[in-house]
């Protein structure tokens, strides 16, 4: 009767390693990171050759005076930043923050809440067609924005009777006081961007209605 002998036990094959990439190098990792904050690059050096070129532009004061001034853009580019997640595009947005002001300086005379509701109520009501438009009816958002920007220029230049005529917000009202107030050394848009800001964010990382904007978009 013939005995059953076992294998020996050989050593299993080593298993074939994958190749580890080489680490960046100082050059490589500096072009990468210019590539993904080349605009805030572009920014820094911008302010810094004007600071030495310009005594004037590196006050205090002229900073205060500049983020009043981008404050108004910024808080349209928020609103801009919704549509942009979702893959679309408004090309009315210039037109209609034009109207918007028109609005308000022609309301003024009448009181600060008429000042600040009409522009909200008739450029929310042009946004509206906008997604109505877009949303139900199917149509493209380029040719709908397209429209509205041209009907929202109209629009202004009927107000204005095509540039001839000119609203003024009178000095001591509360509306000019809201444009034009400080607090701390802040002006009132800055901080009124800032707030919007803050709830914008809030509502893209923190809400359902956020997530579903990225999620149309994606």
């Amino acid at each position: 009767m013939k005995s059953l002998t076992t294998a020996p036990n050989l050593p299993a094959p080593p298993r074939p390693t994958q190749a580890t990439a080489p680490s960046a190098t100082g050059p490589e990792r500096f072009a990468s990171l210019l590539q993904r904050h080349g605009a805030f690059a572009v920014l820094v050096a911008l302010v810094l050759v004007s600071t030495f070129v310009f005594p004037s532009f590196g006050t205090l004061d002229n900073a205060q005076n500049v983020a009043v001034q981008a404050s108004f853009i910024a808080v349209v580019a928020l609103g801009m930043t919704l549509v942009i997640i979702t893959g679309g595009i408004d090309l009315s947005v210039g037109s209609v923050f034009a109207l918007g002001g028109v609005l308000a300086a022609w309301a003024s005379q009448y009181g600060f809440w008429a000042a600040l509701l009409l522009p909200l109520v008739v450029c929310g009501a042009i946004g509206t067609l906008n997604g109505l438009l877009i949303a139900r009816a199917g149509m493209a958002p380029f040719i709908v924005t397209l429209a509205t920007l041209l009907g929202a220029r109209g629009l202004l230049l009927a107000l204005t009777h095509e540039g001839a005529t000119t609203y003024l917000v009178p000095r001591d009202s509360a509306f000019a006081e809201l444009g034009q107030g400080t607090v701390g050394g802040f002006g009132y848009p800055v901080l009124v961007a800032l707030a919007l800001f803050a709830v914008g964010g809030v509502v893209l990382q923190r809400t359902s209605f956020g997530q579903s904007l990225f999620a149309v978009g994606g």
